[in-house]
């Protein structure tokens, strides 16, 4: 009906299901005549590019909505009664391809669960990481911030409906920062000089500890992302023994989706503070989390200094070391 009154539809954002919908219409200076017969497949493609883009599942309401903005653009969504049945037929039919993924979904509703793809593209890290990586530099720069003043900027940087939820919004400033009368500070420890020293002392570690327990190492040249995490392998006998991905961060999406070694050996190792919100993104993206219970495990900066630190270390023992410090502790432990 808006578009049949003369406005133009310049936007729409969203956060969550839950969240109300912005939708910014423009009136029109001049009329245009609706198309009388539209191309049914560009909703599914601009809904493929959106989930590409994104670089995680989605609600069925983002990509409806991605769906229709589509269609406005394509003149579409003009009044005609005999259309109202023909609007929502397109994103229903792109849902039915074999490009999408169900998680816990439901055969009697389309709302019900998360869509996700087979494959999502590597030029785009999953929505949270990116939102993560832009916050943290915010609060490099922004020493004091509240927590509006991150949010507006987010939302500047990762617009429509590619705006980060408040929960990841809230789980990042827990990660990284401390809160005083309403003003948001960097840890002392997150800061980058700091960081790059325990990466660099996190690498020498796990390099001394290969030499003590008779593998060798190899850092491979000339990876496109080297800039945003480092990779070490353990070898027995020209083979990967363990691969070691040094992160200060949590993001880990990419890293997990293109891993070319087998799970069980692949390991991140990072902060623990980065920890829980690694588990935070697992729980909100099923296509990761069960990529992670293929067998990964995360190796905390304390944990490794503790083992670079005992001299009785054996294979047997650093084999059941990797496991003794999960993700995050068990429910049993946090009740003490």
């Amino acid at each position: 009906a808006t578009a049949s009154a003369g406005f133009d539809l310049q936007g729409i954002a969203l956060r969550t299901r839950h969240d109300p919908v912005q939708i910014l219409w423009q009136r029109r200076a001049f009329s245009l005549r609706p198309d009388e017969k539209f191309d049914p497949f560009i909703a599914g493609q601009v809904m493929d590019t959106y989930m590409k883009k994104r670089g995680e599942p989605v609600s069925y309401l983002h990509l409806h909505a991605a769906g229709l903005s589509a269609l406005a653009k394509d003149r579409a969504l003009a009044w005609r009664e005999e259309a109202l049945t023909q609007i929502h037929a397109p994103i229903q039919q792109a849902l039915t391809s074999q490009t999408y993924v169900r998680h816990d979904g439901s055969q009697h509703s389309l709302e019900v669960g998360l869509w996700g793809l087979h494959e999502y593209s590597r030029e785009n890290d999953p929505l949270p990481d990116r939102a993560e990586k832009a916050a943290v530099q915010f609060l490099q720069e922004h020493p004091e911030c509240t927590q509006r003043e991150l949010e507006v900027s987010l939302y500047t940087h990762l617009p429509g409906l590619f705006t980060p939820s408040l929960g990841i919004i809230r789980d990042i400033l827990t990660s990284y920062a401390t809160e005083s009368n309403g003003r948001w500070h960097l840890r002392p420890e997150d800061s980058a000089p700091v960081r790059h020293a325990d990466l660099k002392a996190a690498g020498h570690a796990l390099e001394s500890l290969a030499t003590r327990l008779r593998f060798t190492t190899l850092r491979p040249a000339g990876r496109p992302s080297e800039c945003t995490h480092r990779l070490l392998l353990w070898q027995e006998k020209g083979k990967p023994a363990y691969a070691f991905y040094l992160l200060a961060s949590a993001a880990a999406g990419q890293i997990l989706r293109e891993n070319p070694y087998p799970p069980e050996c692949s390991l991140l190792v990072m902060p623990g503070g980065r920890a829980g919100l690694l588990a935070c993104k697992l729980r909100r993206d099923p296509s990761l989390e069960q990529i992670w219970r293929g067998g990964w495990r995360v190796l905390k900066f304390r944990h490794l200094r503790r083992l670079a630190e005992t001299s009785s270390l054996t294979r047997e023992r650093w084999a059941r070391e990797l496991s003794a410090d999960p993700i995050e502790p068990p429910e049993q432990m946090k009740l003490f």
